[in-house]
């Protein structure tokens, strides 16, 4: 990442989608203990973006142990990426 994309990443890895992600993830892992135990064989969590600028909630898949997290810079913290990273378990 160069110039503004290298500030939009920093500032949204302050105040933005990107901590309010683990944020759901521990409110999760406390509150829950179904997802508490899958939480907890997670290897890594992959951050990366999405290529359409237009998509504004995170994606999650699990591929193994792996978490793979994308999201827009630009995009929503809202309920609905909770709802989203739960589903990836259901």
């Amino acid at each position: 990442l160069t110039g503004s994309d290298k500030l939009n990443f920093m500032e949204a890895s302050k105040n933005g989608v990107i901590p309010e992600i683990f944020d759901f993830i521990e409110k999760t892992c406390k509150n829950d203990n179904l997802y508490k135990e899958e939480i907890g064989k997670l290897t890594e969590i992959s951050l990366g973006g999405k290529e359409a600028k237009d998509e504004m909630y995170a994606a999650f898949t699990l591929n193994g142990t792996i978490l793979e997290v994308k999201v827009n810079l630009d995009g929503y913290g809202s309920w609905k990426n909770e709802e989203l990273l739960k589903a990836v378990w259901e």
